[in-house]
């Protein structure tokens, strides 16, 4: 059933008013163990909520707009007030719907639309927060081409553009993970992506300047809601599911940022899987596909320029603290083993030392990476293929250019990356 066919009561979107929570936000459980006297200051609790208050691109009153801040949307992202529209409340979620509903101008994703939420709009109205920790309670839909994501982004990029901007993926994944022709590791759904990337300025063409990337597989992913949460803080960046450490990395200076919320479902972003693994079989992806999510949720940290030193560690603001909450959900076993919050990156650089930067290879390539002291997880366009050496088969790959990554870690803690661009020709 489309989203457009469901009876008005269910489709209750709120075009301009703000839903500040008004009574016991029985869905959102109390602050994290680590940070017992964070302050709820953000909250959207869909679990007792019917209506969602979402605009195009301009705030408002509202509490959410359905398109990235600068117009950079990379997929087709529907209108709230659209006939498509890809938003629905009730039955204790929200639900953010990908379908074929051929509004696809460039007919680029097979005529399916998808859905985006930002907590900033172009002109900075919004929400955003400097420090603390951000938690999303969501059901990932697994299915192929599917490609959910919760990301936060440095704000005052927004309104200069030209600084230097910052983004933390808390959760990202892919329904066809490394599941075309010819790909390795077979692919797999349930395998979550933490990462940080640095951009240089809209002004300067926002290319990417260092980024870090973790790849992890948590069985059950995508068979139940689980938690995917962020503290930001002074000496360092942490993630966790189920409020588990599954990561950490350096703070940088985009993160010591205020930072807004972005959540959506797009599709795409996994690898290639039509026959000759050069782009996506849009016919694979099951219509419609649903992102299901319970809450999303801010506490502000003691560093945190919104923490109130006399006040309650309960409450949103316009809400009262709340009385009831949901149990933390049980944990998944994650994988690897969880990492110190506060990584010590020390003097040695990561370097990719085959192949060289920028050059032309064929055939069977050695691919290594140098991290005096510790360990190197290697990628090859974003997939993950070896430990410091991969013996690499071009010939299985299109003749373009592809990204090498090498992520360094020493005593379990991430310390550097490096990456290239090299060109296949066979």
């Amino acid at each position: 059933m489309n989203m457009h066919t469901l009876p008005v009561c269910m489709l209750s979107i709120a075009i301009g008013f703000s839903i500040l929570p008004t009574k016991a936000l029985a869905g959102i459980p109390g602050p994290p163990s680590f940070g017992s006297n964070y302050q709820l200051v953000f909250s959207q609790d869909f679990t007792s909520m019917s209506s969602l208050a979402v605009n195009a691109t301009n705030m408002g009153s509202g509490t959410w707009v359905a398109h990235t801040p600068l117009n950079e949307d990379w997929f087709t992202f529907e209108n709230p007030t659209s006939a498509y529209h890809p938003f629905n409340v009730g039955n204790g979620y929200l639900t953010i719907r990908a379908q074929q509903d051929g509004n696809d101008p460039n007919n680029w994703f097979g005529g399916y639309s998808g859905g985006l939420l930002s907590s900033l709009d172009e002109n900075g109205n919004g929400f955003s927060q400097q420090y603390g920790y951000f938690e999303c309670s969501m059901r990932t839909p697994g299915t192929p081409n599917s490609w959910p994501a919760f990301w936060l982004m440095s704000a005052p990029g927004v309104s200069n553009h030209n600084l230097t901007v910052g983004e933390i993926d808390v959760s990202e994944s892919y329904g066809n993970w490394a599941s075309g022709p010819n790909q390795n590791p077979p692919g797999d759904p349930n395998v979550n992506t933490e990462t940080w990337h640095r951009w240089n300025s809209y002004n300067s063409g926002g290319s990417q300047i260092a980024y870090g990337t973790l790849y992890n597989s948590y069985p059950g992913m995508t068979s139940g809601f689980h938690t995917y949460g962020l503290d930001v803080e002074p000496s360092g960046i942490t993630w966790y599911i189920d409020r588990q450490q599954v990561w950490s990395a350096p703070i940088f200076a985009q993160a010591k940022e205020p930072l807004y919320i972005m959540i959506d479902l797009a599709l795409g972003g996994g690898n290639y899987n039509n026959s000759s693994n050069t782009g996506y079989n849009w016919a694979l992806t099951p219509d419609p596909t649903d992102l299901k999510i319970q809450y999303v949720a801010v506490w502000a940290s003691t560093n945190s320029p919104n923490y109130k030193s006399s006040g309650s560690s309960g409450g949103a603001p316009g809400a009262p603290t709340p009385t009831a909450v949901r149990p933390t959900p049980t944990p998944i076993s994650p994988t690897p083993t969880p990492k110190p919050a506060t990584p010590t990156p020390t003097a040695a650089p990561v370097s990719i030392t085959s192949p060289a930067a920028g050059s032309t290879v064929s055939g069977q390539v050695t691919f290594t990476c140098a991290n005096p002291g510790g360990t190197a997880n290697l990628y090859v366009d974003d997939v993950f293929v070896g430990n410091s050496s991969y013996s690499w088969k071009t010939t299985t790959f299109a003749n373009r250019s592809h990204y090498l990554l090498c992520n360094g870690f020493r005593n379990g803690s991430f310390v550097g990356s490096a990456g290239e661009n090299v060109t296949v020709s066979n």
